[in-house]
Order: C-alpha cells, then sequence, then structure tokens
C-alpha cells in the first residue's frame, strides 16, 4: 500500500511541475463570498503544458443556432388582363332544301329557301345576296363561305331520287 501511495505522489508532483510554477490564493473564501465577487484563480498556469497546445477563444457561440433567413418570395408582377375584342358575328343564316334540277348544259343547280322563305338558286361560285358565295357543291353538300366573316353555312342534300322510265 506504501507503493500505491508513493506512486501516487510521484504523479502529482510531475503534474504539478509540467504547468510551471503556481500561485496559490491566500483570500479565504468566505470573505469572497461576502463581497460577491468572483474568487481569484487559485492556479494561474505561467508556461504553457508541452503535452496540449494553447487554447485559443471560439470564433463563434456554439449555443447558438443560426439558421439563414427564408428566401423572399419572388416578385409578382400583375399585368393588366386585356379583353379580347369582341367581333359580333351574326348566327349564320339557315337554308332548307327544296329542290335540284340540271341545266341544259349539265350542271347542277340546287334550289333552296332561306329562313325567311326567300327562295335561291344555288350554281357553283355564284355570289349570294347577302355576302355569302357557293364555295363548293357535292352530291351530299353544299357548302356556302362569307369571305369577310370567314364564316361557313353547309346545306345537307338528299339522295338523288330514282325515277321509274318505262
Amino acid at each position: 500500500m506504501l507503493e500505491l501511495g508513493l506512486v501516487a505522489i510521484v504523479v502529482w508532483l510531475v503534474g504539478w511541475l509540467s504547468l510551471g510554477h503556481a500561485e496559490v490564493s491566500t483570500t479565504p473564501l468566505a470573505t469572497t463570498a461576502m463581497t460577491n465577487e468572483m474568487p481569484p484563480k487559485s492556479v494561474s498556469v505561467a508556461a504553457t503544458s508541452p503535452f496540449r497546445p494553447e487554447l485559443k477563444s471560439a470564433s463563434r457561440d456554439p449555443f447558438v443556432i443560426n439558421t439563414a433567413p427564408p428566401p423572399l418570395p419572388p416578385a409578382v408582377v400583375v399585368s393588366p388582363v386585356v379583353a379580347a375584342p369582341v367581333i359580333h358575328r351574326e348566327p349564320p343564316p339557315t337554308l332548307s332544301f327544296a329542290g335540284r334540277m340540271q341545266s341544259p348544259d349539265g350542271r347542277v343547280v340546287i334550289l333552296a329557301r332561306w329562313a325567311d322563305g326567300t327562295p335561291v338558286r344555288l350554281e357553283q361560285g355564284k355570289d349570294l345576296g347577302n355576302g355569302f358565295r357557293v364555295e363548293r357543291m357535292t352530291e351530299q353538300s353544299v357548302e356556302l363561305l362569307n369571305p369577310q366573316t370567314q364564316s361557313m353555312v353547309q346545306l345537307s342534300l338528299p339522295a338523288v331520287p330514282r325515277f321509274e322510265t318505262r
């Protein structure tokens, strides 16, 4: 047991010598507690330890969490709403089929009526009085085009009747 005590004294002495010389405070702790002052350091290190590098002060407080501020929302650019120009279009005229005939030169002429009852002859390329022109004629339909408004009217034709000749 004496050896254990001797080893403890040698370790303490080596540690004390490696720190250099020490200053011991002569102020009793009771007097510093009454004056509300911090007690002076009891040991100051005059030389740095060869086993440990000298400590430097921290560059920032490790207990303060630094978070970046949230990014600003993008600037909203409000552009004025421009309404499309209103084009007043009249409803397309309605035609009703009245008949079909063949001219002496072999062209087919379609007879029709407007909604108000006015009769009209529809021939390929003919300009009608209300701005429409016969654009295309087939056995199944006649297409009328208004060149100013680009509106199209289609008249469906019934099948050609078959007559018996005896």
